[in-house]
């Protein structure tokens, strides 16, 4: 098919330029978005533990709630999607993230500086947790209109390539997939190189302030903004080319919201797809009951391990990357035509049996060092992404041809919604074993006996959960078929599944709430000792 709209070659020029600009503009957003990414999951312990002093089962309760907005971003691709802001889709929430980023960490830096002051005793620890929540949002949703600018880029250049007409400015899923991965790196490096001086038990003699760290990120929010209009804007001309192009190229229509919802609460209904978001979300539930999100877990790392923040993040950015990319690999070379029950076994046990016996030798003072500790933490969380990657394999078995994102990021979204539920449940238990902070410190044989019990607790659950939801995955990919295309649709069971995860939800976000603050913490709800 001709490429008729651009007739001339100063034309096509003109538009592969314009082009080459927004493909530039884009990866520095998702460079950006990338590196608060990595910043913010990396705070947890250096700032919220060690400065502020937080309790283990409230640092727990500040990651989760720092990550929340992750649990909504499927609303945001709807936003960004089927909502379109004055005729344009996607490229306005770029707009709206950043500003709500620069409205959010300006406000606090004019309005309310002694938050980010160096003294502890000013830093109000809630406050922050929910501004930094806040500012999450909008870069999320930069993030979620990105991908789908993405998407249709590198649809769109296919069909370019397809005509014959080359140009510099093509766009790779790899490279977008890179830069996110360096920018995450460099945001929890950032932290980890900062945050690890005296008043943080590490030891550098240098440090990076908190408000130095939000000048940091109101800057490169505000390159982002710069970046976006200067790549994103077109003149009418432009725009007008651009869709009588994509026209001509078969372009499809703009979703409608209300029918977008209807395709969800569809494929809600499908057997195939509750009864694998089912399994996803108790997978998750069981995955995090591990040897390093336990409620004392984050005290063990202060006080029996020492842990310094520049050593804990840094194996947090080996983790968040290398790792996952290798067990992603490994599952495609080696288990891809294995059973899937017989790959979720084997990671299952793997993790029970490099994870329990070193948090023991840990717990009992058999042999307490941080590296090898990390080291063991880092061996089990390979075993939990391949679980997490065959999960993934099943997944894309049962995805409804013509709405595969829908079918995907449904069942992704409810999967992400254990991660509240697994902190909630998992202080709740902690509570009744009296292994806080203080009690750690004191590392008495009580304390001891005490911990290893929670500890042996928290895996047992781990592994009767891993095991009990063993038979929700289809064996291999002919029976995740048959699932799909015999399983009968039953709104009674789907309303059954998603409202008892919706309301298991909520519960736990309101026990994560009440978890940071002062006045709320020490209920047993929350996971503290008692009021």
């Amino acid at each position: 098919m001709a490429f008729s709209p651009l007739s001339t070659i100063q034309e096509q020029e003109s538009f592969f330029a314009h082009r080459s600009r927004r493909t530039v503009a884009l990866l520095v957003n998702y460079f950006t978005a990338g590196l608060f990414h990595g910043v913010v999951p990396a705070l947890v312990y250096p700032l919220f533990k060690i400065r502020l002093g937080l309790q283990g089962y409230q640092a727990n309760a500040a990651q989760t709630l720092l990550g929340c907005a992750w649990h909504g971003k499927i609303l945001l691709c709807l936003l960004t999607d089927c909502v379109p802001i004055f005729g344009r889709r996607r490229t306005p929430y770029l707009y709206v993230g950043w500003i709500l980023v620069l409205m959010i960490f300006g406000s606090l830096l004019i309005l309310d500086p002694a938050l980010t002051m160096d003294s502890s005793d000013v830093i109000d620890a809630p406050t922050l947790i929910f501004v930094i929540a806040a500012a999450s949002v909008g870069y999320l949703l930069v993030d979620a209109a990105c991908d789908g600018i993405m998407v249709e880029t590198v649809h769109w250049d296919s069909q370019i390539k397809e005509q014959g007409l080359v140009h510099s400015s093509s766009l790779s899923q790899s490279t977008v997939h890179a830069v996110r991965f360096i920018a995450e790196l460099f945001g929890t490096l950032l932290i980890a190189v900062g945050m690890n001086s005296e008043k943080y038990k590490g030891g550098f003699s240098f440090e990076l302030s908190l408000q130095a760290l939000f000048v940091v990120l109101l800057s490169v929010a505000l390159v982002a903004l710069g970046s976006t209009v200067w790549g994103f804007t077109e003149t009418r001309e432009m725009r007008d080319a651009e869709a009588e192009a994509m026209d001509a190229n078969g372009a499809v229509e703009m979703p409608n919201l209300q029918a977008k919802l209807g395709e969800f609460w569809r494929i809600m209904q499908q057997h195939a797809t509750w009864q694998i978001a089912g399994f996803g979300f108790l997978q998750k539930l069981c995955l995090s009951f591990g040897m390093d999100s336990a409620p004392p877990s984050q005290a063990m790392h202060e006080f029996w391990l020492h842990t310094d923040p520049f050593t804990k993040n840094l194996f947090l950015a080996f983790s968040n990357g290398v790792v996952c990319v290798a067990a992603s690999i490994f599952v495609h070379r080696c288990l891809l035509f294995s059973s899937w029950h017989s790959s979720l076994l084997i990671a299952l046990l793997g993790g029970l049996v490099v994870g329990f016996p070193i948090v023991m030798m840990v717990v009992f003072n058999v042999w307490r060092s941080k590296i090898f500790f990390l080291i063991a933490t880092t061996i089990t969380g390979f075993s939990d992404c391949i679980a997490m990657v065959v999960r993934m394999l099943v997944v894309v078995e049962i995805a409804e041809p013509g709405f595969e994102s829908s079918t995907y990021g449904l069942v992704t979204s409810v999967y992400n919604l254990a991660d509240p539920v697994a902190t909630a449940l998992s202080n709740a238990i902690g509570t009744h074993f009296q292994v806080f902070d203080k009690n750690i410190e004191q590392d008495s044989d009580d304390v001891r006996t005490r911990v290893g019990i929670l500890f042996a607790a928290l895996f047992s659950i781990r592994a009767l959960v891993g095991l009990g939801t063993l038979p929700l995955v289809p064996p291999q990919q002919c029976v995740a078929r048959e699932l799909k295309a015999r399983g009968e649709s039953s709104k009674c069971k789907t309303i059954v599944v998603f409202s008892t995860i919706g309301i298991t939800f909520f519960a736990a976000l309101a026990a994560n709430l009440l978890s940071v603050f002062h006045g709320t913490h020490c209920l047993e709800f929350a996971g503290g000792m008692g009021c």
